[in-house]
């Protein structure tokens, strides 16, 4: 009798273990899971694991020039995941994409967006690949709502923005695909 209780408390814990993890789209990629688990779990390693090889670029774009914007590629990730930037106002990765790692699920869209190009060189490039993405999610998609975008295999994006003619706000991670597997190259924040 008492086995059967301990049995039956392994379960519920089992239960409420499981519950805990994000449910996903089954078609969204395991570098969306593991970006969620890295900033939930505040794992640098993790992290790391999921950058792209050539390193992660930052970049904080500003709505009619109301500040400087900024593009600069991170040279370390600290334990708090905020990575430091030559303004002074640190990259906060888990204020930025805090719905999504509150969040049980996600919305997954796949689409192929003419003209999409992203010249990670240029902000004002990111910007106008922002711009599209945020576009085509605006129809689908309540603002600010953690939205995974397939872009036909070449990007996966993470959003949680809003975008009102020009002026766009929030965060996107940008994962770009290098020989078959996806990796975190880009961080977009859009004030």
């Amino acid at each position: 009798m008492k086995k059967n209780y301990s049995v039956r408390i392994i379960l519920a814990l089992l239960v409420v273990l499981l519950a805990s993890i994000p449910v996903f789209s089954s078609d969204s990629n395991a570098v969306i899971d593991s970006f969620w688990l890295a900033l939930r779990n505040d794992s640098v390693d993790q992290l790391r694991q999921i950058i792209a090889p050539n390193g992660l670029l930052l970049v904080r774009s500003h709505n009619n020039n109301r500040d400087q914007d900024l593009l600069f590629r991170a040279t370390s990730i600290p334990v708090d995941l905020q990575i430091p930037a030559p303004n002074g106002l640190a990259f906060d990765l888990k204020y930025l994409f805090g719905g999504f790692v509150r969040g049980r699920s996600l919305n997954y869209l796949k689409e192929r967006i003419s003209g999409l190009h992203l010249n990670e060189s240029s902000i004002q490039s990111i910007r106008s690949f922002a711009q599209k993405v945020m576009e085509f999610t605006s129809n689908r998609v309540r603002s600010y709502t953690p939205t995974v975008v397939d872009m036909d295999g070449q990007y996966m994006i993470l959003t949680e923005a809003e975008a009102n003619g020009e002026m766009m706000t929030g965060s996107m991670a940008v994962f770009v695909n290098h020989s078959g597997n996806y990796y975190l190259r880009l961080i977009i924040d859009l004030r």
